[in-house]
């Protein structure tokens, strides 16, 4: 809300974060959505046991006086490339499929969140390689704060969220809250993007 704020010309201040909460019509769906979430997570949560139960065993038996080359050694010998192949796949389908299912359930109103939730996949199916190539911009720029304690981080993850939700804004219709402009060629802009599904801003 506070970059629709800022797009509209309008100031912004700290409390802007708090303003969603406060919006009758929308909570119930948000709550309902983060069950759904929550669920996902606890799904994800009994296939990383069921996946590497031998892992997490040797690791919880692991005293102060055991070897560490030792420990890697055994840990990685535990592992299993087909395992971690499957944990990352359901990990990005469950990313990728609540990534555009929040501003959908909120700026669109949709009520029915697995509708959602099938409409965030189709997108990242349909923009595959320009979401990617953002993620990956990201994470390179996460692992480089490494070194600085994360600090970085202050200003990198706004600055992601805010350049993911232009992507929703470029890829969904705008809403009326939030394209009061009229102008015939951003319209059309709009329309084209929404037609084909594609992000190619």
């Amino acid at each position: 809300m506070a970059v629709i704020s800022k797009q509209q010309g309008k100031t912004i201040s700290l409390a802007d974060i708090l303003k969603p909460f406060s919006i009758k019509g929308r909570r119930l769906n948000l709550f309902r959505l983060g069950l759904y979430q929550m669920g996902a997570v606890i799904l994800l949560t009994l296939l990383a046991d069921s996946l590497f139960s031998e892992t997490f065993a040797l690791m919880q038996q692991a005293t102060e006086n055991h070897n560490h080359e030792q420990l890697l050694a055994e840990v990685m010998s535990t592992l299993s490339i087909g395992n971690i192949g499957i944990f990352l796949l359901a990990h990005a389908v469950n990313l990728m499929a609540f990534a555009f299912a929040l501003p959908l359930v909120f700026f669109k109103g949709e009520n029915r969140i697995f509708k959602a939730l099938g409409q965030s996949l189709k997108v990242f199916q349909t923009n595959m390689v320009p979401l990617t190539v953002f993620s990956l911009v990201i994470g390179v720029l996460m692992l480089a704060a490494m070194p600085l304690s994360f600090v970085p981080l202050l200003v990198i993850m706004p600055v992601a969220y805010i350049g993911f939700f232009c992507s929703y804004q470029a890829i969904f219709p705008a809403d009326d809250a939030s394209d009061n402009s009229g102008q015939g060629e951003k319209q059309a802009s709009q329309s084209s993007a929404i037609n084909t599904g594609r992000f190619d801003a």
